[in-house]
């Protein structure tokens, strides 16, 4: 018996020298540190993806929504040239059109240059005899229809020349007063109707409301995509991915109404806000404006008339008829179809130069004034809102700020400069053969000896809303109230509150 409980007590003071299976030992504290550092390695590399992600969708998001708000600025500004091109046209076409008398009901010509010219022809084919025996030279190439006159006349002399322009000249005129009456008929009674209705200023605002939901709405769908899986479907875990963009006071970017200008987009309806600024403004803008598309208009349509109608003066007078029409129509809607004016700082409104077109930025003021400006009107904060990340090994790399986590992106509305010259040359167009490709003209170039006759197109910078050159564009993330835009709650979704922090320590957090 004392032999068999030998064994074992050797054995057992021997334990401490046997190393047989200490690496198995080794490798089981070795797998399971290796594993817990494993689960944080993975829940890093998901943090940091679904910062990239959150990210890349802020940024998205505030672009897609920028891009609407400004096809939003320059649908109004487009909106205020149609109406004033409303009404040159409207005023062209009353001058072309008939002229109804409401007391008899009857009707004639309304166009006084047609009118006045009969007096003027007639005058000239009066005076036309007196001067034929005269020495002022040869008149060949006045007239094509000189050999048409009845009579033998056996050299063009000035009373001649004039008789035979007097005929071309009165059919001109009757078939170009017969062309506005039958245009001023099919036309006018819908511009009129445009014009009673205020149907261009009811799109107007019902477009200053929408744009901000639209953007909004854009935003959302721009994130929830970027919140999809690989199956296109909504983060099982997380859900969906929502956005929405604030103004620089924490505020929903919508429109509030008439009275709130630093929400939605930068732009006043005078009509409704009643402003004596913005009253004159409007009204200056909109006569200078439809007096230039008249003036197109009448530049286009009396081209030929330069030619063959200087004797009958018909050009001049229906111009000026056309310009009185123009006034007494601008008088008729003097509170009513007027241009949305864009939001002007109340010392920029006080200024007296450029009194019809005041700008909105003053190059006066310090860049830190400016700057406050540009954060107040023209920029807003995209944000997009996630659930937090679930972790392949809870409790390894936890995010130490509890809540729902958000990204933020900064952008900003503004009209682009043009850089070492201050016009585009239209030297664009090149022809190509449509089978092979072949460049059959080359395009023009600086080189070209015919350079004198290409016309540069002037680049308007001017901000105001008769400008249809707005863009968008994002910009760092600067503004001081990120952190508490950053803070809001959107929905069911609530990030951490992070309006304590200083404007320094967000910049120094912020990865944007």
């Amino acid at each position: 018996m004392q032999q068999f409980a030998t064994k074992p007590m050797h054995r057992l003071k021997q334990f401490h020298r046997d190393q047989r299976g200490a690496m198995s030992i080794v490798s089981v504290f070795t797998i399971i540190l290796l594993g817990f550092l494993l689960g944080m390695v993975l829940n890093v590399c998901k943090q940091a993806d679904s910062k990239v992600r959150m990210q890349n969708a802020a940024d998205a998001a505030t672009y897609a929504s920028g891009i609407v708000t400004a096809r939003g600025m320059n649908s109004l500004a487009f909106t205020n040239h149609l109406l004033c091109d409303v009404f040159a046209l409207t005023a062209f076409l009353r001058e072309g059109g008939e002229d109804v008398n409401q007391g008899s009901g009857a009707s004639g010509p309304q166009n006084k240059a047609e009118k006045i010219t009969e007096d003027i022809l007639l005058a000239w084919q009066e005076t036309a005899p007196e001067l034929s025996d005269n020495a002022f030279g040869s008149f060949e190439n006045w007239s094509g229809n000189y050999a048409t006159l009845p009579g033998n006349f056996t050299e063009p002399e000035l009373g001649n020349a004039i008789l035979a322009m007097i005929e071309p000249q009165s059919t001109m005129i009757e078939k170009y007063s017969t062309w506005a009456r039958a245009f001023s008929a099919e036309v006018l009674p819908t511009l009129e109707t445009i014009l009673n209705d205020e149907l261009i200023p009811q799109y107007q605002k019902a477009l200053v409301i929408a744009t901000p939901e639209m953007a909004q709405e854009a935003a959302r769908e721009v994130a929830q995509r970027h919140g999809y899986d690989s199956n296109a479907e909504p983060n099982s875990d997380r859900g969906k991915m929502a956005a929405a963009l604030w103004n620089n006071d924490a505020t929903p970017f919508r429109h509030n109404g008439p009275d709130d200008p630093n929400t939605g987009l930068p732009v006043v309806d005078p009509s409704q806000n009643q402003s004596s600024f913005y009253l004159d403004t409007a009204r200056k803008q909109r006569k200078r404006l439809a007096e230039r598309y008249l003036s197109d208009w009448n530049t286009e349509k009396l081209e030929k008339f330069t030619e063959i109608g200087l004797m009958s003066r018909f050009r001049e007078l229906w111009i000026g008829f056309t310009q009185g029409q123009l006034e007494k129509l601008l008088g008729e809607n003097q509170d009513k179809n007027l241009l949305h004016v864009i939001s002007t700082p109340s010392d920029v409104q006080a200024s007296d130069e450029n009194e019809d077109l005041r700008p909105t930025i003053s190059f006066n003021w310090s860049w830190q004034q400016r700057n406050y400006f540009l954060e107040q009107q023209y920029m807003f904060v995209g944000a997009v809102y996630w659930k937090p990340v679930r972790h392949f090994v809870p409790g390894l790399f936890e995010n130490p700020i509890a809540g729902d986590r958000v990204n933020g992106a900064q952008g900003m509305l503004f009209l682009p400069v043009p850089r070492l010259h201050h016009g585009v040359v239209d030297c664009y167009k090149v022809n190509r053969n449509e089978r092979t490709g072949e460049l059959l003209d080359p395009p023009c170039s600086l080189a070209d000896d015919n350079f004198a006759d290409i016309t540069r197109t002037p680049w308007p910078i001017e901000w105001n809303l008769l400008n249809q050159n707005w863009r968008f564009k994002l910009v760092p993330t600067m503004m001081p109230e990120l952190a508490t835009i950053l803070s809001q709650p959107y929905g069911d979704l609530a990030p951490a509150d992070i309006s304590s922090l200083s404007h320094q320590e967000v910049f120094d957090i912020n990865t944007h």
